[in-house]
């Protein structure tokens, strides 16, 4: 769509605001990936971090499909599990099972294939200051992105964007 600009600002995790929620779900992240492995998605449980929990997506890797030959069959996918109500969705319907082939195209699912790639190949989440002038909310976004594994381990994803404040809202 012409003129929908997405700005993703790499950022460390010591630059997540003090009282934010994403801070406490990293916190919480590190604490299941204590014992070297990535997290497993069985080993979350959403009541450790409830402020986190409307923002949250969790996507699952989808191999992409022998004989398929449409556009959208060419990339790797990812399949949404999970996502809370207040989960940003760029105006697409966001619902389980849903493509990120289905949400995104060119270079915002680019951007979100290699950011997942990243975030399983260095075993550490992502985090980033977003700006979006379109969608159902533009406006200043933090955002961080976590790798999990199934129990078989398939790859997962866990992205956690919410508003940029300053730790005072609660949902």
């Amino acid at each position: 769509m012409p003129g929908r600009r997405e700005i993703f600002l790499p950022i460390e995790r010591d630059q997540l605001p003090v009282d934010h929620p994403l801070r406490l779900f990293d916190r919480y992240w590190r604490d299941l990936a204590a014992g070297g492995g990535l997290p497993t998605r069985e080993a979350f449980n959403p009541l450790r971090v409830p402020p986190a929990l409307p923002w949250l997506c969790l996507f699952e890797y989808a191999p992409r499909p022998v004989g398929r030959e449409d556009a959208n069959a060419r990339v790797d996918d990812y399949v949404v599990l999970l996502f809370g109500a207040s989960s940003l969705s760029d105006g697409g319907e966001l619902e389980v099972g849903t493509q990120l082939t289905d949400l995104f195209s060119g270079e915002s699912l680019q951007r979100r294939l290699d950011e997942f790639a990243a975030v399983h190949a260095r075993r550490e989440p992502l985090f980033s200051r977003t700006s979006l002038d379109h969608g159902p909310r533009p406006g200043q976004w933090i955002r961080g992105v976590f790798p999990f594994v199934s129990a078989c381990g398939t790859p997962q994803v866990m992205v956690v964007m919410m508003p940029d404040f300053d730790g005072s809202h609660s949902g």
